[in-house]
């Protein structure tokens, strides 16, 4: 790996179990040392076992609650041997190894893939060790002794200038030698491990719960003080809505990457019960004051989403696993829920608090609607709890960030009219968690009906079925309507991007148009705008449309292998050249059920 020094990260991890029908706790140390290098491995040792049985299966997942795919297999070479240095007999079976003989299993040697730092999956399922960055998804490293309960002791030497910045109680033996302990196998797996020596770190208090926030930053161009200022807000109106309270600390760790392929996922985040981790593919150059307000509200917008898990599905689901052993089960039938409801209601909690306006707020559910209709011009059939359960089809992801999240838009409208007025979707699936936080996953319409009669004939239709609801119906009963717009008059770039060196941070264009001081069809190798090295970011800039502001940009190029500066304004273009974009128009002359329901939603 690039950059990798030569260095060992050692774990050693202590388990501890009980006699099989005696009830008394044994200490077992189970050592795991891992050794890392400049190699693509990492080499696991694990011995000192106290089992009473013949055969043991020791399990590694296929996937994790929050995770939409399948894990690859990274384990190679597992052995393991009795108490004389014999190999046992093993078998392979996916991702489960069984081992004969384990009433005299003295010790286990197998070796994890590394995972590329490109990886879109890198949050649930990477195994990273850089000179400055380490990760360690625990579900990747270490089975789950099926039918055992385990407290674990884990022990790391990880190398000196280190710090921890994941959510785990840490007890420092030295410089390098690190003790975390772990309750359970299910705790071990949702705690991933991560290691910085470059991050930067920042603490704010949510009534009695402590918040951390860390950084892991190449470039130092991100700052967890810059963030916790962002964040701080979004943090605070999520747990206050929710009402929940952590028995630990909380950690938000942002992890930014440099020089990587443009043409993988920007950002990708995970939720856990006490932590959240937030992978970003490169690092915003925030070249304009515009640039780094819409970087911060996509920001904003996705913790939101994250936090919000910490309600649903987290803390309240239907009664599946948060974790599966086989590629062949279902999934539940309920994302509609766990990933369309949070979408859309995470974001109205931001309107609620006020960090975000109406504008905003409906320009985001108008993108969403937009992204839906082209799964109703497709003829897309498919219905949501259908698509839900074969979720590990990646075809099927995104429906669950648009259309599950119009159909929640549409469900709440649905919902305060039924109720009239009395109810939201939020609160009628609060009302469901305090009696019980678990349901069975063929009752919960039952539920919501008890509580909003009328509901289950929409959830019928629109979730159990493939059938699409109609959008202007359901809109006009909150006094809104969709339809799509388009600007007078606005500025651009009339330019052609030729090609991106990630390598030298360049970007090679071309102008479609005169702009002084350059003429049609120039073409000129960007390596700067406004004193920043270009990134995959600056693509956002350079095809922006800047309604309504003349902004000049600053930027250095080369020519003939002259390094030269230039002053760029965007032109000012007709109708045809601005692209028509999707819009909620808001009915002023509502009616009395209009009003009500529009007032219960959408006014504080």
């Amino acid at each position: 790996m690039k950059n990798i020094q030569f260095f060992f990260l050692v774990l050693n991890v202590l388990i501890i179990t009980s006699c099989k029908g005696s009830g008394i706790p044994i200490d077992t140390e189970t050592d795991i040392n891992i050794e890392i290098s400049t190699g693509s491995t990492v080499n696991i040792k694990i011995w000192n076992f106290r089992i009473d049985k013949d055969t043991t299966l020791l399990n590694f997942p296929k996937t994790l609650l929050g995770t939409y795919h399948f894990i690859k297999n990274k384990v190679n070479d597992f052995t393991a041997f009795n108490s004389k240095g014999e190999k046992l007999n093993i078998k392979t079976i996916g991702n489960k190894f069984v081992i004969y003989g384990s009433g005299d299993l003295n010790s286990i040697t197998y070796n994890v893939n590394c995972s590329d730092k490109t990886s879109i999956n890198l949050v649930s399922s990477g195994v990273i060790v850089d000179k400055d960055l380490i990760v360690l998804n625990n579900n990747i490293l270490f089975g789950d002794f099926i039918g055992e309960n385990r407290n674990y002791k884990v022990e790391i030497k990880k190398g000196t200038n280190f710090n921890n910045i994941s959510n785990q109680q840490v007890y420092h033996k030295n410089d390098s030698i690190d003790i975390i302990r772990f309750r359970d196998y299910k705790q071990m797996i949702n705690s991933p491990i991560i290691y910085s020596r470059i991050s930067t770190n920042d603490t704010f208090f949510i009534g009695s719960t402590k918040f951390v926030l860390s950084v892991h930053s190449p470039n130092s161009m991100v700052k967890a003080s810059l963030l916790s200022t962002i964040l701080k807000p979004v943090t605070s109106a999520i747990i206050n809505k929710i009402g929940f309270v952590f028995k630990d600390n909380y950690n938000l760790t942002f992890i930014y990457d440099e020089g990587l392929n443009e043409k993988v996922y920007q950002k990708i985040a995970l939720e856990h019960p006490n932590s959240s981790v937030y992978h970003f593919f490169s690092t915003p150059s925030f070249i304009n004051k515009r640039d780094s307000i819409n970087y911060y509200q996509d920001l904003q917008q996705m913790v939101a989403h994250e936090l919000f898990h910490v309600f649903t599905p987290i803390n309240f689901r239907d009664n599946f696993d948060d974790c599966f052993y086989n590629d062949t089960l279902k999934m539940s039938p309920h994302l509609w829920l766990y990933e369309g409801f949070v979408e859309y209601y995470s974001l109205k909690i931001l309107l609620d608090a006020g960090i975000i306006d109406k504008d905003y707020f409906f320009s985001k559910l108008a993108e969403k609607i937009y992204n839906y209709s082209k799964y109703v011009k497709m003829g897309y059939k498919i219905s949501l709890a259908e698509a839900s359960e074969n979720i590990y089809d990646k075809s099927n992801l995104n429906i669950f960030y648009d259309r599950a999240a119009v159909l929640c838009f549409l469900m709440d409208i649905e919902v305060a009219e039924l109720s009239q007025g009395k109810y939201s979707l939020y609160s009628v699936i609060k009302q469901i968690y305090k009696q019980n936080n678990k349901f069975n996953k063929d009752s919960l319409f039952f539920k919501m009906n008890s509580i909003a009669p009328g509901i289950d004939n929409f959830a019928n239709k629109y979730i159990i079925s493939d059938k699409y609801p109609d959008l202007s119906f359901y809109l006009s009963k909150a006094g809104l309507s969709y339809t799509m717009i388009h600007k007078e008059f606005g500025y651009y770039f009339p330019i052609k991007i030729i090609a991106y060196n990630s390598k030298t941070q360049t970007i090679t264009i071309e102008f479609q148009e005169n702009i002084s001081p350059f003429v049609k069809n120039k073409q000129i190798e960007i390596t700067e705008i406004n004193n920043y090295k270009v990134s995959s970011y600056s693509f956002s800039f350079l095809y922006r449309r800047y309604y309504n502001q003349e902004i000049a940009f600053e930027i250095k190029y080369i020519e003939k292998g002259v390094l030269q500066s230039a002053t760029i304004k965007p032109i000012l273009v007709n109708v045809p050249k601005i692209p028509y974009y999707p819009n909620i128009f808001i009915n002023r002359n509502m009616n009395f059920s209009q009003k009500r329901i529009y007032e219960k939603l959408f006014e504080k």
